[in-house]
C-alpha cells in the first residue's frame, strides 16, 4: 500500500478495512476527518462537513454526528500526537505571541479572542497554497508554453495537449515534490515533501488519476 496516501488510511482506520479497499466515497470521510480531528473540530460540525461536501461534489455518502464522534475518537487515538503535541505548541505560541509564521516566511497575527480551530490551521493551510504558487510561477518561467487555468488551494489545473499529459505530470512532480524547511517556522520540524498526484480530463468534473 503507498502511505503517502494518508487520507486513505486514515479512512481505513474509521472503515476498519485496509486502505488498499477504501473507495474514493470513504477516502472522502477519511480526508474530512483528518482535517477535522488535526483543526480540533467537533463531531457536529465533522457531521456537516463531511455531508455538505459530499453533496456539492457527488459523492455517494452521509455521516450521522454519533459516527462523527466515532471518527474523531479514533483519530485521536490513533494520532495522540496531534492533540499532545502539535495543538499544544500552537496554543502556547498563539498565548504568548500573538503569531505565527509558516516555513514561507508568512506571518499571521491574532488579535481580539483566538479561536482554537484558526489557530491550528493557520500553518498546514498557508504552506500548502505557498508551495503551489512558487511551484506554479516557477514552471511558468521555465516552461512558457503552458497554459494556466486555475488556482484551487491546493491544486492547479494546467490546460494541454493530450500527448503532453506524461510529460506535465513529472514535471507538475518535478516542481512540487520539493523539500519544505521549517527551521524557521513557528513549529520548527524539519524538512517535509508533501507528495503530490495528477488527475486528468476533458472536463473539471470528470477528472480521474
Amino acid at each position: 500500500f503507498d502511505t503517502t496516501d494518508i487520507h486513505k488510511l486514515t479512512a481505513s482506520w474509521f472503515f476498519g478495512k485496509n486502505p488498499e479497499d477504501i473507495t474514493d466515497d470513504e477516502r472522502h470521510v477519511g480526508k474530512t476527518g483528518r482535517h477535522a480531528g488535526a483543526y480540533g473540530e467537533g463531531k457536529h460540525r465533522l457531521m456537516l462537513d463531511t455531508n455538505a461536501s459530499a453533496v456539492k461534489f457527488g459523492i455517494n455518502i452521509k455521516l450521522s454526528e454519533k459516527d462523527a464522534a466515532k471518527c474523531l475518537d479514533i483519530f485521536h487515538k490513533m494520532t495522540p500526537k496531534i492533540r499532545g503535541v502539535f495543538q499544544n505548541d500552537v496554543r502556547e505560541i498563539v498565548h504568548k505571541q500573538r503569531i505565527l509564521w509558516n516555513p514561507y516566511g508568512r506571518m499571521r497575527q491574532f488579535f481580539g479572542v483566538v479561536k482554537d480551530t484558526e489557530a491550528y490551521a493557520q500553518i498546514p493551510q498557508s504552506t500548502v497554497p505557498d508551495l503551489l504558487g512558487k511551484a506554479g510561477l516557477a514552471m511558468r518561467a521555465a516552461y512558457p508554453m503552458l497554459r494556466f487555468v486555475m488556482d484551487m488551494h491546493d491544486a492547479f489545473v494546467w490546460k494541454i495537449r493530450e500527448d503532453k499529459i506524461d510529460w506535465i505530470s513529472k514535471i507538475t512532480k518535478q516542481f512540487m515534490e520539493v523539500p519544505i524547511d521549517f527551521k524557521y517556522c513557528s513549529l520548527p520540524r524539519g524538512t517535509l515533501v508533501i507528495p503530490t498526484e495528477a488527475k486528468v480530463g476533458y472536463r473539471l468534473s470528470d477528472l480521474k488519476k
